[in-house]
């Protein structure tokens, strides 16, 4: 069962952004129109006014394995995640649907949320900075603003985006009859270009060599 953050900085962030209708929403309006996609049974999925909501969905934990983003993940793991990110992608490529769904349609509210991408820079330096390569913040400090920027030159071909990526919100599966990979976690759904998800994806996964 998937319910609201108790936390109330995180329940702010949550409700600003419009994560929780945009999951909910995905498994009504969006996953039956994946027929290749591996997402676990939604069994119900409820909203109120206020953006709170309630997911009940399938168990998988013991026919899978999450994906752990600080461990360099296998080819096999890639391949299979990969193989679900086709499956996302490709039914609606370009598809009208996309534009019919107001929070896959909202460019702007996807431009809003990379504008203060910049703001968290700050506050990511001054507990990481101790790790991180001085070109590398020199980067950061140099693209971040432009975040807001880069969303508003998207162009097609337009695709269902995850918008979170990465192997934690992947369940690879471990017995016989499972799917190699579930995708779950899906508060940051919404429409873009094809290669965001998957540079996201490998950047998260694999090491450089």
């Amino acid at each position: 069962v998937k319910f609201p953050t108790e936390d109330p900085g995180s329940l702010g962030v949550a409700q600003a952004m419009g994560l929780y209708p945009r999951e909910v929403g995905f498994y009504r309006d969006i996953a039956p129109l994946l027929p290749e996609l591996h997402v676990p049974r939604c069994y119900h999925g409820e909203l109120d006014d206020s953006g709170m909501f309630t997911l009940v969905l399938e168990d998988l934990s013991e026919v899978t394995r999450p994906g752990d983003v600080l461990v360099e993940s296998s080819i096999e793991d890639c391949h299979a995640g990969l193989g679900e990110l086709v499956a996302l992608q490709a039914p609606l490529w370009n598809a009208p649907k996309l534009r019919e769904v107001p929070y896959l349609a909202d460019r702007d509210h996807t431009a809003g949320i990379f504008d203060q991408a910049a703001l968290g820079l700050k506050p990511f330096v001054e507990r990481f900075g101790d790790k991180l390569q001085s070109e590398h913040v020199e980067l950061f400090e140099q693209y971040l603003p432009k975040a807001g920027d880069w969303v508003r030159s998207w162009s097609p071909p337009t695709v269902v985006q995850h918008g979170d990526f990465r192997p934690d919100n992947i369940l690879f599966g471990t017995a016989p009859g499972t799917a190699a990979a579930t995708v779950v976690d899906f508060q940051t759904v919404r429409s873009g270009p094809p290669g965001v998800d998957l540079a996201y994806f490998i950047g998260s996964s694999l090491s450089i060599e």
